[in-house]
């Protein structure tokens, strides 16, 4: 494992070479292109600069397969490297074009770029600064109690281009409260399984987060052998409440270009509010089981889009607190020879695509005729190896957030033509009067049905007969 360092994060504008050849140029914006946040900060990358192009590689021995079987989060991060590589090009005056896995079978290439002189800043990128890939960073704290201002949000409804994805930003109380208990679940679950958990510490271990080398052996040694699930559920569950907005990308297609994708649209929407204050967080875990992802697309107002990746928006508590960076791979590490083509047949190729550049979607304009019906439904897995006791908290907290509860009306999530939530009243389990109406999910899907089944034993609620469109 190569020395980890925080050098890389000393870069500056100014030690551009201008006047360099432009393989020379080109490996100085590969400088900001490693600066880009991966999952559990392995950096998966690799890049090849040949003339005037630009190889990124899949480091396929930097993946886990345990956590991420199917390499979804892993070509996230490769996406998030792509971004900060084309914000960094058209920050310099370049132009670029992008192909995807150009060599068809080969799932180590996964994109090659092409620049030229007389770019301009993509539209979706226009509110990015260059010092936002420096100062971006993961704030896992508790929010501070302040709302999202329209403008902002509108910015980052603006990073949003590519037609095959969708962005969905929200404070629906609704919403917040399934993906509280997912995430808590998928917390339980994660940290029940000992490869998860041997696997998380061995990174640990290599330092990827920063800490000390002993603190890091330390660290290795008891999250291999301590289930702490508990212990992050709750500070999960904290960060998911206070956060002013919650996030979710979604794609009509699960394949690694979409991924790719996926992880390029969210770099941009993090470097976005980067520049505008305002911190993101992303959270994982929920679409690591098939069956919780399955829950989280049913949340989805219109069908056919498959969740990606879900994250945390609002302003951080640590406001007079030093970021805090965590180490890169030298670049010498991860710049090979630009004749090294590499041919790792495996990986799952998507032929060449061309995106264009300006194209734009009106997310909440999206029809129900514009993309494919189909929608991956599996049954909500049940915490294998736990005993009763264990799985009666995350039973316990589902049971909770099903309950009626009146969802405020706003940007268009449960919201009738006369402002008030959709769905009808339904007797209240004690009292036997009607409780306030509550927006809830599409009805006959096995997913949720399932996820009901698990509370039935709570006695009478109301049934999921709607959503939240």
């Amino acid at each position: 494992m190569p020395v980890l360092t925080k050098d890389a994060w000393e870069i500056y504008e100014q030690d551009f070479p201008g006047t360099a050849p432009i393989e020379v140029q080109l490996r100085f914006l590969l400088r900001y292109a490693i600066l880009a946040p991966s999952t559990r900060n392995t950096q998966p990358w690799r890049f090849a600069v040949d003339a005037s192009t630009v190889h990124l590689f899949a480091d396929h021995g930097r993946s886990q397969p345990v956590s991420d079987p199917d390499g979804r989060e892993f070509h996230i991060s490769l996406g998030c490297a792509l971004e900060n590589l084309l914000v960094a090009a058209e920050h310099f005056g370049y132009r670029h074009e992008v192909t995807y896995f150009p060599e068809s079978g080969d799932g180590a290439l996964v994109a090659s770029v092409t620049f030229a002189p007389g770019g301009t800043q993509c539209p979706a990128r226009a509110g990015i600064t260059l010092d936002a890939i420096v100062q971006r960073h993961n704030d896992n704290s508790v929010y501070r109690p302040a709302p999202v201002p329209a403008e902002v949000r509108q910015r980052l409804q603006d990073c949003h281009l590519e037609s095959e994805l969708r962005l969905d930003l929200t404070d629906d109380h609704f919403f917040r409260r399934w993906v509280d208990e997912l995430t808590l679940e998928a917390d339980h679950l994660e940290f029940a399984d000992p490869a998860f958990r041997k696997e998380l510490g061995y990174w640990i271990g290599q330092g990827v987060f920063g800490m000390p080398r002993v603190l890091s052996q330390l660290g290795r040694f008891a999250v291999a052998r301590l289930d702490l699930g508990d212990a992050v559920a709750k500070q999960d569950r904290k960060i998911v409440e206070s956060a002013a907005l919650l996030g979710l990308i979604s794609t009509t297609s699960d394949t690694h270009l979409s991924h790719v994708r996926t992880g390029q649209l969210f770099e941009r929407l993090w470097l976005t509010a980067t520049t505008m204050g305002v911190s993101i967080h992303p959270m994982s875990q929920t679409m690591r089981f098939p069956d919780l992802r399955s829950a989280m697309a049913e949340l989805l107002p219109v069908r056919g889009w498959v969740p990606q990746h879900l994250f945390l928006v609002g302003y951080s508590a640590k406001i007079h607190e030093a970021h805090h960076r965590t180490p890169r791979r030298p670049l010498g590490d991860v710049v090979v020879d630009g004749a090294y083509l590499p041919s790792m047949v495996g990986g799952q190729g998507a032929g060449k695509v061309s995106v264009d550049p300006t194209a734009r979607r009106d997310i909440m304009g999206l029809g129900p005729t514009e993309f494919s019906d189909h929608l991956i439904e599996r049954p909500i897995r049940s915490p294998q190896g736990l005993g009763p006791d264990r799985q009666t908290g995350p039973r316990r907290r589902v049971r909770q957030a099903l309950r009626p509860r009146r969802i405020r009306p706003h940007h268009g999530y449960g919201e009738s033509d006369h402002g008030e939530p959709p769905g009808r009243t339904h007797a209240g389990p004690r009292s036997g009067q009607p409780e306030p109406r509550c927006v809830s999910l599409r009805s006959a899907t096995p997913a949720v049905r399932t996820l009901e089944s698990r509370v039935q034993h709570a006695g009478t609620r109301p049934a999921l007969n709607g959503s939240i469109a």
